[in-house]
């Protein structure tokens, strides 16, 4: 199940795991965007296009009501180029939850001082903190031209958020609509103006969420479907394999191997 972006030029990559299957075992691709599909059928690969943000816990990332909301926007975003974060500088109260692979401490305004006005994470945040800042938000941000899954996007729809995305490839645009989301150009002034009509106009968290529950069982579905028929998964009641997975308040997560296991 393809997380990131796929590139054209990793195909050779897909091939050769291919070949490492052999005859005997058959290897099927679950992409993020249609156009990842077709590059690896193309080659010969089986591929199907399903988002991975599928796999997201609903249970915990949820709105919260009468929340008073502090920021106008969050952005969840690691402290990398293709994030674009100087898009963001035209938002008065911003939160940025971030980080920095390999680091445990960072600072957002060492790396983009137009973000000096922001709040942000300084340390490693638990996944409770982040959802209390999501809940705290009006609105949240996906400024990447070229991103995977992102689901970070996911967690905000499920949390109620409407989003302010710029134009993209990579997948996320899967499970973005006319309702819960806004599309603008990639400039400063665009993403705040965005930013400013969702915070004088906000629409229902819970119909954004109830919205996204329904195209996350619609691709839920489809998951289960290919594996009854391209991997002779035995799954006699679709409902009840959904509930299986995905149900409870501990959702996919309760499936769960430590990684301690495998080393």
């Amino acid at each position: 199940h393809n997380v990131g972006w796929l590139r054209p030029h990793r195909l050779p990559t897909y091939l050769r795991a291919k070949k490492l299957c052999g005859n005997e075992r058959k290897l099927i691709i679950v992409t993020n965007e249609p156009s990842e599909a077709r590059w690896l059928r193309l080659v010969g690969i089986e591929a199907d296009p399903l988002s991975g943000s599928i796999r997201l816990h609903e249970n915990f990332f949820k709105p919260l009501a009468n929340c008073e909301k502090t920021f106008d926007a969050v952005y969840s975003a690691q402290l990398l180029p293709f994030k674009r974060h100087a898009l963001a500088r035209g938002i008065p109260r911003l939160f940025v939850v971030t980080y920095e692979n390999g680091k445990r401490e960072w600072d957002l305004h060492a790396y983009e001082p137009s973000l000096r006005h922001a709040s942000f994470n300084k340390a490693w945040m638990p996944p409770e903190a982040v959802r209390d800042v999501y809940r705290a938000s009006h609105a949240a941000l996906a400024l990447s031209a070229r991103e995977g899954a992102m689901f970070a996007c996911m967690e905000y729809l499920m949390c109620g958020l409407p989003v302010v995305t710029a134009r993209n490839r990579g997948g996320r645009n899967r499970y973005l609509t006319a309702y819960n989301s806004r599309f603008v150009s990639p400039r400063p002034e665009a993403v705040a103006r965005a930013v400013a009509d969702l915070v004088a106009a906000p629409p229902d968290p819970l119909a954004i969420r109830e919205e996204v529950l329904a195209l996350v069982r619609r691709d839920r579905l489809a998951y289960l479907d290919i594996l009854r028929r391209k991997c002779r998964v035995p799954i006699d009641c679709s409902e009840a394999e959904l509930d299986r997975l995905w149900g409870g308040e501990d959702g996919i997560e309760k499936h769960a191997v430590p990684v301690s296991e495998f080393v």
